[in-house]
């Protein structure tokens, strides 16, 4: 435990000088080095659980957890891009030493467009978790979170012109445990396999809904593990700007093991219904920070009375992260379609569609920096914009804009000259270009 407490402090005491810097996408050197970006992340969460065992012997219980982070990216063209993160985690619980976790994970993803609305990925990961406060005790059949994970998974993303996003997803998950043992005393192996059906829409630059159905299905060694598992999860967040974003989630899911019998009546198997209803409201502290505070609710309609339970747990989480975006740019300086969504890791499907920005809201986004005369964030945003939908007039006036500002005059005619094409009735823009090309000229 003091080992692992010495990299959190040595991680902060590296990132904190760093700690913001502007993020610019544009680099005029078209260089490998360049070309990489980074982003160095901390997340600490606060917790209280009315029950935290899920039993109706347990007990209230506060909890913190610490995960830093770090992710590099690299272009290899304006289509491809590949990610590498580093995340360590760190959970504390006051009361118990029970579920005490550290673990370590490592992963990969391959981004690449077929298309400017069609995104496909590749992504996996390495996790190795454990439980170091129990593990003096021997034999014990608690060591539960004691295990190494791996992860395959590819994604497909679809991005309409009307603000819809489909994705289908499909992940193989498989996972060794060092410590728990079945009852012919082979230690424990479980395979799972993942399959959702994504849909997210976009009402307006404030207004953001998702809907995902999802499949799960584990099979074990060990036969209490087998069980088939369904849900439907609804998410709508409405953003009061730009501070403030209030969000409301009901996920329903439905469990079922093949192995585990009731208590009452060992003829029937455990089956379980399980709502878990989610109010938070997000504040965003600087560009770099941000605050949320999360209320759930979660209720188990078992057919197992051992196992029904009600719950209520209040979350309390301080995000940071900083650094620099991943860019490719042409040789003459120009930019290329820089074509990736912010988003935070990919290998949480439910955090994906939670956090994708369309165009309109880069768009507006970018307008904003303009009036503050922040050309820098102006540009990255526009050209966010550009890369997710191509056809919008003012994320190409805003790009040159920001371009024009910047000294750039060449970028800026270029940029303008695509607006143009989009209306060419604006008489405005066509007096903007020639100004810049007399500039040029003279």
């Amino acid at each position: 435990m003091i080992k692992k407490s010495r990299i959190i402090i040595l991680f902060l005491i590296i990132s904190f000088p760093v700690f913001g810097q502007n993020n610019e996408i544009i680099q005029n050197d078209n260089s490998f080095l360049n070309r990489f970006g980074y982003k160095i992340s901390l997340y600490s969460l606060s917790k209280f659980d009315s029950n935290i065992l899920r039993l109706t012997s347990g007990s209230s219980d506060l909890s913190t957890s610490v995960y830093p982070s770090v992710t590099l990216a690299y272009p290899f063209s304006a289509k491809t891009k590949i990610t590498a993160q580093y995340l360590f985690g760190l959970e504390k619980y006051i009361s118990t030493t029970f579920l005490n976790t550290n673990y370590n994970r490592v992963g990969l993803k391959l981004d690449h467009y077929f298309l400017p609305i069609l995104n496909g990925q590749i992504y996996g990961f390495y996790l190795h978790s454990n439980q170091p406060d129990i593990l003096t005790i021997s034999p014990s059949i608690y060591r539960f979170a004691t295990f190494d994970q791996y992860s395959g998974a590819v994604k497909l993303n679809l991005l309409n012109s009307n603000n819809n996003l489909y994705s289908l997803e499909y992940s193989l998950i498989k996972r060794n445990y060092s410590h728990l043992l079945t009852l012919t005393l082979v230690k424990q192996q479980d395979i799972t396999n993942y399959v959702a059906l994504g849909f997210t829409h976009k009402f307006s630059i404030y207004d953001l809904a998702y809907l995902k159905l999802g499949f799960i299905n584990n099979s074990s060694n060990n036969f209490n593990y087998d069980y088939k598992r369904q849900f439907i999860d609804i998410f709508f967040s409405h953003k009061f700007y730009p501070e403030f974003e209030l969000q409301f989630e009901d996920l329903l899911s439905t469990l079922n093991f093949s192995g585990r019998k009731i208590f009452l009546d060992p003829n029937t198997t455990r089956s379980d219904i399980i709502n878990t209803f989610m109010i938070g409201l997000k504040k965003k502290l600087t560009d770099n920070i941000s605050l949320n505070l999360n209320y759930y609710l979660q209720k188990d309609f078992s057919n197992d009375q051992n196992r029904k339970f009600l719950s209520n747990s209040f979350q309390l989480g301080l995000s940071m992260s900083f650094g620099k975006d991943a860019s490719y740019s042409r040789r003459d300086g120009s930019p290329e379609d820089q074509n990736y969504y912010d988003q935070q890791d990919i290998t949480n499907s439910l955090e994906m569609n939670k956090e994708i920005i369309t165009a309109e809201r880069y768009t507006n986004t970018g307008y904003q920096y303009l009036l503050k005369a922040n050309y820098d964030k102006a540009l990255e945003y526009s050209l966010k914009a550009i890369a997710l939908k191509n056809n919008i007039e003012q994320a190409h006036i805003n790009a040159g804009i920001a371009y024009y500002k910047l000294g750039r005059h060449r970028d800026a005619v270029a940029e303008w000259e695509i607006a143009l094409k989009l209306n060419p009735k604006n008489i405005k823009l066509s007096a903007l270009i020639e100004k810049a090309r007399s500039e040029l000229n003279y």
